[in-house]
């Protein structure tokens, strides 16, 4: 201790000496154990995120009722989604789900079919029904089309294009009223509204300007009132 205070002022060795005492009858500490080393390698721990699912979409298909109408509809509803192509025959339906849900990586919450204007000898009226097998949990809205007998439409077929769509629009109002497959199946009433309002078609096929409003109003009420599956 003399050594530590040695060339210190005087009282260092006293003030040493007594320290020195206090700590000679004072217990000794145990002395803490060394940690042990940092193991060498480091343990990640992996987290797995489910991927997030697409967002769900509400899809039109359509022909050239629907591409005309395009307008008034997307005032109503700027988010959905209008496939509609001037004389789409109906018989394209199925292959357009199937695309738009392997394009989405999913079905469509909300599908609004809008074909069947453009008839097909490849397309019977109980081909509706596997719309409805084909996207199980979606909101199905048939459209009924029509074409009137006596229409000047290039592509009409006079009274049989007018039967043809009529069964059409028949199969479709059978699968909505249908109380084994009612829920999440339902009807714009098109055709019902056409046939007594001929003079609001400029060709016995297409709606006017006006008519167009109508027709968008019919499909935007029929959603809503549609039920779902899911709810």
């Amino acid at each position: 201790m003399r050594k530590v205070c040695a060339g210190v002022a005087a009282g260092c060795t006293a003030v040493a000496v007594a320290a020195g005492v206090a700590l000679a009858g004072a217990p000794t500490p145990p002395v803490a154990a060394a940690a042990a080393p940092a193991p060498t390698h480091t343990v990640r721990a992996v987290t797995a995120h489910a991927r997030s699912a697409p967002p769900s979409y509400t899809l039109v298909l359509g022909d050239s009722i629907a591409h005309r109408s395009r307008e008034q509809l997307k005032a109503l509803h700027p988010h959905w989604i209008v496939d509609a192509v001037e004389g789409r025959n109906v018989d394209r339906l199925l292959p357009l789900i199937r695309d738009w849900e392997q394009r989405k990586g999913r079905a469509p919450a909300q599908l609004v079919v809008e074909l069947g204007t453009n008839w097909s000898t490849a397309w019977e009226a109980a081909d509706y029904e596997r719309v409805r097998a084909l996207v199980p949990r979606a909101q199905v809205e048939f459209v009924t089309p029509f074409r009137s007998a006596a229409a000047k439409h290039p592509r009409s077929t006079g009274r049989y294009a007018f039967t043809r769509t009529g069964e059409y629009a028949d199969a479709m109002r059978s699968l909505a009223s249908d109380s084994s497959d009612g829920i999440g199946v339902c009807v714009a009433d098109w055709r019902t509204w056409a046939a007594d309002h001929t003079g609001q078609l400029v060709d016995g096929v297409h709606p006017t300007r006006s008519a167009k409003v109508v027709w968008a109003d019919l499909v935007s009420s029929a959603m809503r009132g549609c039920r779902s599956e899911v709810d």
